[in-house]
């Protein structure tokens, strides 16, 4: 139950070292790491969708309800946005 309540703030972990790994293997590609970044952006929010479950753990240490999952979303296009906007005013 645990990693399902985790999915989606896993998959932007691992998108965030993969967009990392684009970063410093090709600097001159960040193109190509907007991209991942929204990407998995995109897969956390579908992760989200699937596997939504209304739950908390023992002593209420992480709890997951619908109030929950709309400001995840929410910050998520926030993040989204961020990004998309970022990705203009980089330098080359």
């Amino acid at each position: 139950m645990i990693l399902r309540m985790l999915l989606p703030e896993a998959v932007l972990v691992l998108g965030a070292l993969v967009v990392l790994g684009v970063g410093v293997a090709q600097p001159a590609a960040r193109g190509r790491a907007t991209l991942v970044a929204l990407a998995s952006i995109l897969l956390a929010a579908a992760a989200m969708a699937a596997f939504a479950i209304d739950a908390s753990l023992p002593g209420d240490m992480l709890v997951s309800g619908p109030l929950e999952r709309l400001f995840k979303l929410f910050l998520l296009f926030l993040g989204g946005c961020t990004i998309a906007m970022a990705r203009d005013s980089l330098p080359v």
